[in-house]
């Protein structure tokens, strides 16, 4: 019930009970005491219909409090249906969110198997390019430079310049002179700042082996930009400017080289290329100077020697020339692969095989001009080829090399040589040799 109907209610109560009083009053003032309502009569008629009032109230109050209660106990019900709602909400997104959850750890894990695979192909990228290198078949090279590339593409922080420039060179030894234009070109344009200078002197490279050394120039000073102390552009550089005549501009790029690290043999050996170029033999003392360091720096630098023989034999010390060469040439065959070489000749003079047997003989006699087994088949072989003249030669240097190694199991051989050819009439036996026909 509203406040304003309690309002009311009290203030009619009020309007009875001072009406009431009054007509008490007046009663009192014009009739006599036996007609007139006492006092009391008229307290009890207002108690009475206070007492009335009240009641009212009580059962309108009581009233409004059962309606008050439905209202309450709707509200209730309503509270308790959106509880419900609320609950199955609740269960639906607990029940969505864990599939959301599971597909976000899904997609986790796959992007953290995804992130540690290319971390570790970022790991073992310059591995596995090393790996590559060392094939020795150059074809296969190229293929795996490729398929590296198409596996490496997606992986973030890696410079795939470093694949164009290895496959490249591949190209560039197989003399694809096109293919390692477009790998040295595409390096130059992706690779990070720095690999700048390898891309760019690996194009320098390219024009060298191409025959145009202005523009190698170009490129290995581009590469020099980026890497300004390297010692071995400076020498790539002297080296151009030396193919076209400007010598002093390679002396200037060598003497860098060498500022940067002193112990650079190619740059001994190129200061020495310049000289000659430049001046013939006119200073042998200048030039044995630069190729005596080169080789002091690195003993097996080949071109050194051989150029150190070639200026012997310009000076006129041939025997010189020949110790020099064969510091060369000794190393690169040992005993065993002679010997190799050597049984297999007799396995093709024993087959009639007589032009194999005697290329493996000669190449035998070069690298081990002393062996009597050499020389005693050399002998057998030039009789059984009709060389007679390098039949009797061969089978005189064996005997003579087999009295001065005082190593006779080859005499057999040899004696029969010189007997087969003095009973054809080819040439006398020797004083002192033993006659094998006469003996027998």
């Amino acid at each position: 019930m509203k406040l304003s109907q309690y309002f009311t209610l009290i203030l009619i109560v009020v309007i009875v009970v001072e009406i009431l009083f009054l007509i008490h009053k007046a009663v009192g003032m014009g009739i006599s005491g036996e007609e007139s309502i006492s006092m009391v009569d008229t307290l009890t008629i207002w108690a009475a219909v206070i007492t009335i009032v009240f009641l009212v109230f009580s059962v309108m109050g009581l009233m409004n409090i059962d309606r008050k209660i439905d209202e309450v106990e709707n509200v209730r019900l309503k509270l308790q249906e959106e509880f419900k709602r609320i609950e199955k909400k609740s269960e639906e997104i607990i029940c969505s969110s864990d599939e959301v959850k599971k597909e976000i750890i899904q997609k986790s894990n796959e992007q953290i198997k995804a992130i540690i695979n290319k971390s570790t192909k970022r790991i073992n990228f310059f591995d596995a390019l090393v790996t590559i290198s060392r094939y020795p078949d150059l074809d296969r090279q190229i293929v795996e430079y490729t398929e590296f590339l198409r596996e490496n593409k997606e992986v973030d922080g890696i410079d795939l310049a470093y694949i164009y420039i290895n496959r490249g060179h591949a190209y560039l030894q197989l003399q694809k002179m096109p293919e390692s234009y477009a790998d040295f070109e595409t390096a130059i344009d992706i690779c990070l700042e720095m690999n700048k200078a390898n891309a760019y002197m690996s194009m320098g490279l390219w024009h060298v082996r191409n025959g145009d050394y202005e523009k190698s120039i170009e490129y290995y000073q581009k590469a020099l930009a980026h890497n300004p102390e390297s010692a071995g552009l400076c020498m790539d550089i002297g080296n151009s400017y030396g193919k076209i005549g400007k010598f002093d501009e390679a002396e200037k790029y060598y003497i860098k080289a060498l500022a940067y690290n002193p112990d650079m043999a190619g740059v001994y050996y190129n200061k020495a290329n310049k000289l000659r170029n430049q001046h013939g033999i006119a200073d042998c003392e200048q030039l044995m100077a630069y190729l005596n360091k080169c080789l002091e720096i690195n003993p097996t630098f080949i071109p050194a020697r051989i150029n150190k023989a070639a200026v012997y034999r310009d000076m006129k010390q041939e025997q010189d020339a020949i110790d020099e060469l064969n510091k060369v040439i000794c190393p690169l065959y040992n005993e065993d692969f002679i010997m190799s070489v050597l049984q297999r000749g007799i396995a093709y003079r024993v087959t009639n095989q007589h032009p194999l047997a005697l290329n493996d003989f000669l190449f035998v006699l070069t690298y081990s001009p002393h062996n009597v087994q050499n020389l005693s088949n050399l002998a057998l072989t030039t009789l059984q080829m009709g060389y007679l003249r390098e039949s009797s030669f061969y089978a005189d240097l064996g005997l003579k090399e087999a009295n001065a190694q005082n190593n006779h199991s080859c005499d057999k051989e040899m004696l029969f040589v010189l007997n087969e050819l003095v009973r054809i009439g080819y040439a006398s036996l020797p004083k002192g040799t033993p006659d094998e026909s006469k003996s027998q």
